[in-house]
């Protein structure tokens, strides 16, 4: 399983994010958006973790739990996710606008059965991008 994520934002105003996954190379793709996201003040950050949980949770809803290969243009994201990066927090409680998302991302990869973090550059993640568009 592959899942290709990305996010859009008009910084303030509104964001959503985009995801894109294949059961296996040459499949038809299945993908969303998460429509404008629910964020006081909208983030390309939040934006990114929007769709990276949405797109973990529609193979969940799909697939059940699977071995999945991620693939992203947000270097924080697939590092945090991967555990290169922490996500700070103050006494326990999120400290930026992304960080309900990304326990939402983190909540529904850690029900998978193993993931594959792995960072491309933007020209490689079209799909998603216009998905989140």
């Amino acid at each position: 399983m592959v899942l290709h994520f990305d996010g859009s934002c008009i910084l303030g105003k509104v964001g959503k994010g985009g995801w894109v996954f294949r059961t296996k190379p040459g499949d038809s793709p299945t993908c969303g958006n998460t429509g404008p996201i629910d964020c006081p003040y909208p983030t390309c950050n939040a934006a990114e973790y929007a769709g990276l949980a949405a797109g973990l949770e529609a193979i969940l809803r799909i697939h059940g739990p699977s071995h999945i290969k991620v693939y992203g243009d947000s270097r924080m994201v697939i590092k945090q996710m991967s555990g290169q990066y922490r996500v700070k927090t103050q006494a326990g409680k999120p400290t930026k606008p992304y960080t309900r998302f990304y326990y939402r991302a983190r909540l529904a990869a850690d029900q998978h059965r193993s993931i594959e973090w792995n960072w491309i550059p933007r020209e490689q993640n079209a799909e998603a991008d216009r998905a989140a568009e």
